[in-house]
């Protein structure tokens, strides 16, 4: 999206145990972290309530 300031944080971490020859256990971290000023929820389409959608082609590359 034009003109749209984003910042973005992923960080994961996991570790493997094995207790057992028969037994094994995973456990894992994920953090994820989305900053923007506006949200973009796809592209603006004409005539919604029907079955056939297109694209307002004025908007398209916005």
């Amino acid at each position: 999206m034009d003109r749209n300031k984003r910042e973005s944080t992923s960080t994961a971490f996991s570790i493997l145990t094995d207790w057992t020859p028969q037994l094994s256990h995973t456990l894992a971290l994920e953090y994820q972290e989305d900053k923007e000023d506006s949200s973009h929820w796809g592209s603006p389409i004409l005539n919604a309530v029907s079955d056939t959608m297109k694209i307002d082609m004025s908007r398209r590359f916005e």
